[in-house]
């Protein structure tokens, strides 16, 4: 199984990843908004999940397991099987 790309980290667009998922910003700024958030710069993470919906994580604490599956910090597919 892929690992969930992730469009925004630490309120930055990963703009290689919004591009290859087809994600605009204003896609990504809609899901910041539905969680009644105000500022990119508040967001942790959003995540693009399988089903097409986005995880918008507001704060990330040191080693979040819940994104364990996520590369770009620090996880992995087989560290995620493990927990």
């Amino acid at each position: 199984m892929r690992a969930p790309p992730l469009v925004l980290y630490q309120g930055q667009f990963e703009d290689s990843a919004m591009r290859s998922q087809r994600v605009s910003e204003a896609d990504v700024r809609a899901a910041v908004r539905r969680q009644g958030l105000a500022r990119l710069e508040d967001v942790g993470a959003v995540v693009l999940e399988a089903d097409g919906t986005f995880s918008v994580i507001q704060n990330i604490a040191e080693r979040p397991s819940a994104l364990a599956d996520i590369p770009e910090l620090g996880g992995s597919n087989e560290e995620n099987k493990e927990k």
